[in-house]
């Protein structure tokens, strides 16, 4: 077959069978073609359109309906006295539609949306609303609703489920959701071979009801690829692949999975998962970049629960209420401490003269947090309003409130524009203190150092400063007299003594500046006890008042702390009067009554092994969303976590050693007609690695993958990455263009991750859909788009590992090219190249040189440059990419 066959052949596969399959068969083509098709893929798009669709929604409800409510509904509503300008803002119909001045919102489009132009004061017709222009941060959301496609529920009738804003929500009992999990007998099925386990029969059933069956087993290839990739984020080296194609026993796979739960790479993994939940990030501030020092502990405190296997339960606890807790160590308490973190690490806006809209939002994403996170609802849309879809009225969201009104995050003392996230001491272990302390003195001594130097300097400045004065006098005396022949040198030589004074003034003020530079550092990173980034509880815990529309300036009744009160059959723990309630909240969650907690929780580990829940999306159960494909297994594994003492790695165990989750990613043509989405499980889904995965693959198989693991990764060791010292006024900014040089090649997890999307050397990580920092993500977008194969092509961070990726070959002595290729497609691709392949690659690096050759100026190693040119087209294929 021709190339150009070979092609269009490609295409019409894609077309045919879908982007998922048919890029799976075109991968085994020739070497370049997946990374060219990638730009054909981009150009047709994919991505999953519901999450969006759902962030819309409830963007809307949080962030634009209060203000329509509060600020238009009065002159443009169905309930207006009288209409203005013919426009109607309590529809999405009208609201689309606009008034006599024309469409009000075009989806999509600021430009053509007058809405903009009105609430800007830049509008040609009216400037709205009239009294007062809004806030510049409601304009900016504004102009990010349309940007979004303007998403607007307000259509049709109200599910049975919702109500209008009496505060009285009917419960749906019967809704699959609110129901606690019970325990299933696993089905009968047919195949009695197939089955590895109960969790297998009940994906069988559901097959053989459809008259469908499993796709055959993957490839030991395959199938290590896989469980690496998902276990540790990383691909499997050579001599792992080796020892799992020796070990023929019927236990191989389960000893590679045992190896993987214990291997440090676990935490880092999956503690990048919950990052994307809790919204992590090293600086503070959701419009700035204020240095939060001593984030990292929150995230070296995730990777150490995930990898000792923290029950799910406990850890849940210390989130919420670790400050509170019980504790029999110094230790245990600095990691309890630690751990409340994710209430007290969030995309706070520090910079807001309005401490009670800053109080109000602060407390809203936390509530929102809690809700999205263990139970898979949107709590935070009963902010303004009782939920327009789900049981859960404005009273309960100010029960919770109050739980965390009375919990100290950020600090706000006086009127001025900062505040500060608190921090909390922890417990200095005897080690510490000693470290300390010498660590103090070797701050004394070098604070003693940079001030002698100084003053040698201020004297040595003006010791020039007296020389350069009289030299000064000395040429304006020979500028007021006749000069002859001898006194030219003179003049001469007093104009290259001014230079050389000049020179060395200029050299002196500099190390001057570098110094006070550097002692302004070491002020800010001079040893101190340890602290944390923890809430606690303040001095008088009191219930919240409803805000009506959810201003806080507009009071309502104070509601009594508590919890929601649609979704457990039995009332949940009292709160004491003299408390914030977070530890009874806690409680409430992990309770078995609560229906939520351990559904969302395996919902979201089967989500991460099979990239798609059994519930999608993953943070939505409520009575808008999508009922379980498989709804008797989500409680069986729910119950199974509870019985297991909410063991992480017990269920991720037990879902991988499951025949369902072996089976390979085959397309078939019969059972893609019945179940396009693969809904019914009837073989294994194909994904992208995640961006932090598709970076770090590169340094591993480059060889630059740095081990080292823990601490700050800020690079404060670094003067030029913190300016501006000072008080609540002027805080310390992180202002490094790119990622210290000693942090550079660690596990992306490790990274300085700032509250805005990555840039510069990780704009890796945005190509590919990492997640904003400043989102409640529970899945990611999954995007192909043209940017993705034009960085890959183009970008020097690829480049850069392809090159290394080169040298470690080449390096190597005692290998042909043959086996040199076999190396690399171990490493890059985690398995052989058949004879084909290596034909074309060989005849591949054959050309490439002697093209080099003939070239005017050709490469001083075309060998090399060769093999550079062929690291770089596997780094840029499908197969790299994608795990099956």
């Amino acid at each position: 077959m021709s190339e150009s066959a070979d092609w269009t052949s490609s295409i019409r596969e894609l077309t045919e069978v879908g982007i998922d399959s048919g890029l799976r068969m075109i991968s085994k083509r020739p070497v370049w073609m997946p990374a060219l098709i990638g730009l054909t893929l981009a150009a047709i798009g994919t991505a999953d359109g519901a999450e969006p669709d759902r962030k819309g929604i409830e963007f809307f409800e949080q962030r634009i309906r209060p203000v329509f409510v509060e600020r238009c509904y009065k002159c443009h509503s169905s309930k207006s006295k009288a209409l203005k300008g013919g426009l109607r803002l309590d529809s999405s119909v009208g609201t689309r539609k606009g008034g006599q001045s024309g469409a009000a919102v075009v989806p999509g489009n600021i430009k053509k949306s007058l809405l903009i132009d009105a609430i800007s004061y830049t509008g040609e017709f009216y400037d709205m609303p009239p009294d007062g222009k809004l806030p510049e941060q409601i304009i900016a959301d504004f102009r990010r609703w349309i940007e979004m496609g303007a998403p607007d529920p307000r259509r049709g009738k109200l599910p049975a489920t919702a109500s209008k804003q009496t505060g009285d929500l009917p419960v749906n009992s019967d809704f699959w959701s609110f129901r606690p999990p019970r325990q299933h007998s696993a089905p009968h099925v047919q195949n009695k071979a197939w089955p590895h386990h109960d969790l297998d029969r009940f994906v069988l059933a559901k097959l053989e009801q459809a008259g469908l069956q499993p796709t055959g087993d993957a490839n030991r290839y395959t199938l290590l690829r896989r469980v690496t990739f998902d276990l540790t984020g990383l691909p499997p080296t050579p001599a792992e692949i080796q020892a799992f194609l020796d070990d023929t026993s019927a236990e191989a796979f389960e000893k590679v999975v045992d190896r993987l739960l214990k291997s440090p790479a676990f935490g880092d993994h999956w503690a990048r998962h919950w990052f994307d939940l809790s919204c992590y990030a090293d600086l503070a501030d959701a419009d700035g970049n204020v240095i939060i020092r001593d984030a990292w502990r929150y995230r070296d405190y995730v990777i150490s629960a995930f990898n000792r296997d923290k029950p799910l339960n406990q850890f849940i606890r210390e989130q919420i209420a670790g400050d509170l807790l019980p504790f029999d160590s110094a230790q245990q308490r600095r990691e309890q401490i630690i751990a409340t973190g994710f209430l007290a690490i969030g995309p706070w806006v520090l910079q807001n003269y309005i401490k009670g809209q800053m109080l109000a939002d602060e407390v809203d994403h936390q509530i929102d947090k809690i809700g999205r996170v263990f139970l898979g609802m949107s709590v935070g849309c009963a902010r303004c309003h009782d939920h327009k879809f789900d049981p859960i009225p404005t009273r309960d969201y100010y029960a919770l409130a109050g739980i965390f009104h009375s919990t100290l995050t950020t600090r706000h003392d006086g009127p001025g524009v900062w505040s500060q996230i608190v921090k909390s001491r922890l417990p200095e272990l005897p080690e510490e203190a000693t470290e300390r302390e010498q660590a103090t003195t070797k701050y004394q001594e070098t604070i003693q150092e940079i001030k002698q130097r100084q003053q040698e300097l201020e004297n040595a400045e003006q010791r020039l400063q007296s020389q350069r004065a009289a030299l000064e006098s000395k040429q304006q005396t020979q500028e007021d007299h006749s000069v002859d022949q001898s006194s030219l040198q003179s003049t001469t030589d007093v104009v290259a003594e001014r230079k050389r004074l000049d020179a060395s003034l200029t050299e002196v003020k500099n190390e001057l500046d570098q110094l006070a530079e550097r002692l302004k550092f070491i002020e800010y990173s001079r040893p101190r006890p340890p602290e944390a980034l923890a809430v606690r509880d303040v001095a008088s815990p009191t219930d919240s008042p409803i805000y009506i529309r959810g201003n806080f300036r507009t009071l309502g009744e104070p509601v009594p702390r508590g919890f929601l009160t649609a979704f457990s059959t039995k009332p949940g723990p009292t709160i004491p009067p003299g408390a914030s309630g977070r530890r009874e909240l806690a409680e409430w969650l992990i309770n078995p009554d609560n229906p939520l907690t351990a559904r969302v929780l395996v919902n979201r580990i089967w989500y991460h092994l099979f990239g798609h829940g059994l519930v999608r999306p993953v943070d939505y159960f409520g009575t808008q969303g999508k009922a379980p494909s498989h709804p008797e297994l989500l409680d069986y594994l729910a119950v199974r976590l509870v019985q297991e003492d909410w063991s992480l790695k017990s269920m991720v165990r037990q879902l991988l050693l499951s025949r369902v989750y072996q089976m390979a990613g085959d397309h078939n043509p019969q059972a893609w007609n019945i179940d396009p989405h693969n809904r019914l499980l009837w073989r294994m889904n194909r994904r992208r690695l995640p961006a932090e995965a598709i970076r770090d693959a590169m340094l591993a198989v480059s060889g630059q993958l740095n081990a080292s693991r823990g601490g700050p990764s800020l690079g404060l060791d670094i003067p030029n990455n913190v300016s501006g010292i000072g008080g609540n006024a002027n805080p310390p900014t992180y202002t490094a263009a790119k990622v210290p040089d000693h942090v550079a090649n660690r596990r992306t997890v490790y990274l300085p991750l700032m509250r805005r999307r990555p840039s510069k050397s990780l704009e890796i990580l945005s190509v590919f859909d990492f997640p904003h920092p400043n989102d409640i993500t529970g899945a990611r977008n999954q995007t192909t788009v043209p940017t993705q194969a034009l960085f890959l092509m183009n970008a020097p961070f690829v480049k850069e590992q392809a090159r290394r990726t080169a040298e470690r070959l080449c390096a190597e002595r005692n290998i042909d090219e043959t086996q040199r290729l076999t190396r690399l497609h171990l490493l890059a691709l985690n398995r052989p190249l058949d004879d084909v392949q290596l034909q074309q690659a060989l005849t591949f690096l054959e050309e490439y040189k002697r093209a080099c050759a003939s070239l005017r100026n050709p490469p001083s190693q075309p060998g090399l440059e060769a093999w550079t040119q062929y690291c770089h087209a596997l780094f840029a294929s499908n197969e790299f990419l994608f795990r099956e």
